[in-house]
């Protein structure tokens, strides 16, 4: 089974924590920076670190210790989301489903439920991310898509055969139409996600038999 891209949270730090009990305190920070960016948001957390480190219950020195400031953090934040998006797509593959549309439900309610995350919302979609996160995404959004397209054709038994811009397309349909979704309230929001499986499901449809579509 293939893995998702290895993300090096490092490159966000001043150095990487080494025993277990530094790892934890850097947790701790990245956790705190989790917590507080929807609370108060991205442009306090730059302002100042103090809320992070106050929330993580660290010292203002083990703070630097690792990290240049609150950018830093929050950099160090989007690439564990990447790694967390890649891992996520690794446990679907790992899943039987009974069909390609299981495969298309499954997906949209992981991911449904990961842009949910108001964090996740203030860094990753409303194009907050650093360059270095910028480019950690892309491979790791290149990396769920090919897996989401493999799984799609293996699960349909080989009647289902998406070309390079199908499988682009099919895969845009779900990630900007979720986007969309976390505007909305329940009930609105449980509709919407059910509206999102049905638009990729006949989108994909249309490659039932192989590319050469009516």
């Amino acid at each position: 089974m293939t893995r998702s891209p290895l993300i090096d949270l490092a490159s966000a730090m001043r150095r990487a924590p080494t025993q277990e009990r530094s790892k934890a305190k850097v947790r701790a920070i990245l956790d705190a920076a989790d917590e507080l960016l929807g609370e108060i948001g991205y442009d306090a957390l730059v302002a100042t670190p103090w809320p992070i480190v106050e929330r993580a219950g660290v010292t203002v020195g083990v703070f630097y210790h690792y990290f240049e400031g609150g950018e830093a953090v929050l950099e160090a934040l989007g690439l564990r989301y990447f790694e967390s998006a890649g891992e996520l797509v690794d446990t679907l593959a790992s899943r039987s489903y009974p069909g390609w549309e299981s495969v298309v439900d499954a997906v949209v309610d992981t991911y449904a439920g990961f842009y949910g995350r108001p964090s996740v919302r203030e860094l990753w979609l409303n194009n907050r991310l650093t360059a270095v996160a910028k480019e950690a995404g892309r491979e790791v959004n290149d990396y769920i898509y090919r897996t989401i397209t493999d799984l799609l054709e293996r699960t349909s038994g080989g009647t289902l055969r998406l070309t390079p811009m199908g499988a682009r397309i099919t895969n845009s349909i779900g990630d900007q139409l979720l986007r969309l979704v976390e505007d909305e309230a329940e009930p609105a929001r449980a509709e919407m996600i059910a509206e999102v499986k049905i638009a990729m499901r006949s989108y994909c449809r249309t490659f039932l038999g192989g590319p050469d579509r009516p």
